[in-house]
């Protein structure tokens, strides 16, 4: 067993005997250790000759938290010269704490010391940090006798801007700070009203239940939603939800909306919707929504009600209705919840707006999603077909949504082929594949480029559709030569639901924020240019500034040449900057990926959430690919089996190509 104390006895004799770099790390790792016996050696470091170690020991003195540590500190706080030094000590005399440090936390929140040297150029000064720390300290700890020095500082025109951490302290010391607080609500400017609701957010009394309730008839609508959202906050507030409910009806749209999320995100909502009634109550108070003026608004109902349970057939009729409009965010919640809802009627609908390429990639994403919470196998053949559109959520999605299909069909018919379609009306290739076929078939490339030409035309109309999948499973036809389905057939397909499908060319894509939140490429960008080869930074400074400028128009037999001729030990850095450089634009530079390729990718990392002995055996081929991105895809995805299922049969086929890949494979892999 590791000797902790023999450990510690090292660093501390490396605090002393060590370079700044080994001072400084050796401090910091004591720190983490938090061992009291540690203090001493640490203490001596504050005076080191060197300021970064220094700030270490006066960091790793507060992760230790003993207040032994605490006249040192002091002693520090008054003596040390340098700004960055005081900084890390009024940080660790907050986390040590405890009736000694107060006075001298009050006096470096009043203001600046005198020893202090004002940087005059316009720079930072060392002291707004200092009191920034001390603000933070003061709250955390409580400290009554700090609320006049807070409150003053509020009101100090000359001061920095850190009025949300002030009210954060005082709401944090409660009482008298608190009072501050409540006054400062009822009488304060727009912005001071809206900040104090914020933060009595953080205050638990009765007192400022009251306050924030009363705020929330406000005439300024940012104070309205400040307080009701600070109201949410303080936990056990279902008693409130009556009087939540009534702001339903608040003119600001920001209000309604601020109102369902609170609502929706109450921590003792399940068991308040475990009673039928209340949730007759939500849904009753929820459908005026489903109208509303504001999308946003809509769309959060929408969203909202996934969780209230099975909705009548006149709301049911209502979300049908908001398939119509033309905000996205919009159609996308109605197509989710309809399906949480076990709507098929709304089946057509859903894949006519997917196979429709004009339409928005991110709606196209969700609908696909909400094709496999709908667990309708009809809508596998426009699914397989998804998977090979131009857009990449779309594809994700598609993949997705068959991956869902897989699992609802073996939790349904554990001993028959995964949820395999009728072959009715289809062609024989297409009525033999499971969604699990059609995933692996992916995996290996067997896909062709998604155009209008080759959307599947659903045999089914909408009225068949509506009737229930267990009785009537049919499945969607899908030739290779058949039409692109058009907004007739579209009319015609959803006349008996009175559903139209508007276009969305005129409206907002929300999709290119949706895309870069979650990390997708972009691969239908045919403009982006072809990168001059690089030169490194360190290749740079290899050479004089005129060798630079001529290697730049040097031909490439020449630049050879030349770096042959260079150290092997500034071409060992050359290598490792070049690796880095290489790393940073796979990892952050977008490019443009082939869509065949990507399937592949995609199709591996899906597989990753499956447990069948197919699946397993289809990942340990990839990891022979010659794409080194899909080994990778491949061997994480057999990681995340392994982790969830490592009793799942021809896991232990992938040792011998996992063993040989450490041993001969890149770094990454």
């Amino acid at each position: 067993m590791v000797n902790r104390k023999h450990i510690i006895e090292t660093l501390c004799r490396l605090t002393e005997t060590g370079d700044e770099v080994d001072r400084c790390y050796a401090s910091r790792a004591l720190g983490v250790l938090g061992d009291t016996s540690a203090i001493a050696a640490l203490i001596e470091r504050l005076r080191d000759e060197d300021v970064d170690v220094s700030i270490d020991a006066a960091e790793a003195l507060g992760k230790i938290g003993d207040s032994s540590a605490i006249p040192a500190l002091l002693e520090s706080l008054t003596h040390d010269p340098d700004g960055e030094v005081k900084t890390a000590v009024v940080e660790a005399l907050g986390k040590i704490g405890g009736h000694d440090v107060i006075a001298p936390l009050l006096e470096m929140a009043k203001s600046c010391p005198d020893d202090m040297a004002w940087d005059d150029t316009g720079g930072w000064n060392a002291w707004w940090d200092m009191q920034l720390f001390a603000v933070k300290a003061l709250g955390r700890m409580g400290v009554v006798e700090a609320v006049p020095v807070l409150a003053a500082l509020l009101v100090d025109e000359e001061g920095q801007d850190i009025e949300s951490d002030i009210l954060t302290a005082l709401a944090l010391i409660g009482g008298e700070g608190e009072h501050v607080l409540i006054q400062r609500l009822t009488k304060g400017l727009p912005r001071e009203r809206r900040r104090a609701a914020i933060a009595l957010g953080l205050s638990k009394s009765m007192a400022a239940r009251q306050a924030l309730a009363y705020a929330m008839t406000d005439r300024e609508a940012e104070v309205r939603v400040a307080a009701l959202r600070a109201l949410g906050k303080q936990g056990g507030v279902s008693q409130y939800l009556d009087i939540i409910l009534r702001f339903l009806k608040d003119p600001d749209p920001e209000m309604r909306h601020a109102v369902i999320e609170v609502t929706t995100d109450l921590s003792d909502l399940s068991a308040f919707l475990a009673s039928e009634d209340n949730a007759n109550i939500i849904r009753e108070k929820f459908a005026p929504l489903l109208t509303d003026s504001s999308p946003q608004v809509r769309a959060a109902a929408l969203k909202a009600l996934q969780g209230v349970g099975l909705m009548p057939p006149e709301m049911v009729e209502q979300i049908r209705q908001c398939l119509t409009v033309q905000d996205n965010t919009v159609v996308a919640a109605a197509c989710t919840l309809l399906a949480h809802q076990g709507d098929q009627s709304v089946l057509v609908v859903l894949l006519q707006i997917l196979s429709n390429q004009q339409r928005d990639a991110w709606l196209r994403s969700q609908v696909a999603t909400a094709l496999g919470i709908l667990g309708n196998f009809e809508a596998v053949g426009i699914l397989s077909w998804a998977v090979r559109d131009e857009a990449q959520p779309v594809r994700l999605a598609a993949l997705n949504a068959l991956m869902q299909l897989e699992r609802q069909s073996q939790v349904s018919k554990p001993n028959s082929p995964a949820g395999a379609p009728s072959p009715k009306a289809q062609t024989n290739e297409q009525a033999q594949r499971t969604p699990l076929e059609i995933i692996i078939a992916a995996l290996k490339g067997k896909v062709e480029p998604a155009n209008a030409s080759t959307v599947p035309v659903e045999s089914a109309n909408a009225s068949q559709v509506a009737t229930d999948s267990a009785n009537a499973s049919r499945v969607a036809t899908e030739s290779a030569n058949a039409s692109p389905v058009t907004n007739e057939s579209a009319n015609a397909a959803t006349a008996s639901n009175e559903i139209q499908i508007y276009p969305d060319d005129a409206q907002p894509s929300p999709s290119t924020e949706s895309l870069a939140a979650e990390g997708l490429q972009n691969t239908t960008d045919d403009d982006i240019p072809k990168p001059r080869p690089a030169m490194s930074t360190l290749e740079a400074i290899a050479m004089d500034n005129m060798e630079a400028a001529l290697l730049m128009n040097e031909p490439a037999e020449a630049a050879s040449h030349r770096a042959e001729e260079k150290s092997s030990e500034i071409q060992e850095y050359i290598d490792i900057a070049q690796d880095n450089i290489e790393l940073g634009e796979r990892l952050f530079v977008p490019k443009k990926v082939e869509v065949a390729t990507d399937v592949r990718h995609l199709s591996a990392r899906i597989l990753g959430k499956c447990d069948r002995e197919e699946a397993v055996k289809a990942l340990i081929e990839a990891l022979n690919d010659d794409d080194p991105i899909l080994r990778r895809e491949a061997a994480d995805s057999l990681g995340q089996i392994a982790r969830r299922s490592p009793e799942t049969k021809g896991l232990a086929d992938a040792f011998e190509n996992l063993i040989t890949f450490i041993n001969t494979g890149d770094r990454e892999m």
